[in-house]
């Protein structure tokens, strides 16, 4: 688990746009309190593991794109053997980074996911599973037996 001197306020996420309703600049429900951005440094502290994670030579066992509809995407992503509670890191580059749970992010990929913007790595606290978005719009999965 994280220590709490890791997260940062929702406020200074640097992709908080993304996850506000454009009309009133509040953060949906849904969101509050289940988005926890990291510090600068502790999302630093995760590039190496990410870039591994990610690594494109690597074998990924599933893999979809994700310019389908959104509809056949989330159905994809729910049918990877994953809990809903699963506690996870979401990690887009060296300064942005937060901790969520899989069925936020399941649920909502395209706020977390931005074609020919983002490449994101999303792995559980504990587990061996990785999740990549790919900025060409495909998203691939694997599972490993132990930590990267």
């Amino acid at each position: 688990m994280l220590e709490s001197a890791a997260f940062t306020s929702f406020d200074e996420f640097a992709f908080r746009r993304r996850f506000v309703e454009p009309e009133t600049g509040e953060v949906p429900h849904h969101f509050v309190g289940r988005i926890k951005p990291l510090t600068v440094a502790a999302a630093a502290s995760l590039a190496d593991e990410a870039a591994a994670r990610c690594d494109e030579s690597s074998a990924f066992t599933v893999s979809f794109r994700s310019d389908d509809s959104p509809g056949l995407v989330n159905e994809r992503l729910r049918e990877l053997p994953l809990a809903q509670d699963t506690p996870i890191i979401v990690w887009w580059n060296r300064s942005t980074a937060v901790m969520t749970e899989w069925g936020v992010f399941a649920s909502h990929w395209d706020d977390f996911c931005y074609p020919a913007a983002d490449n994101v790595c999303i792995w559980p606290l504990a587990g061996g599973w990785t999740l990549c978005y790919r900025h060409y719009e495909v998203l691939q999965f694997r599972s490993h037996p132990r930590a990267i």
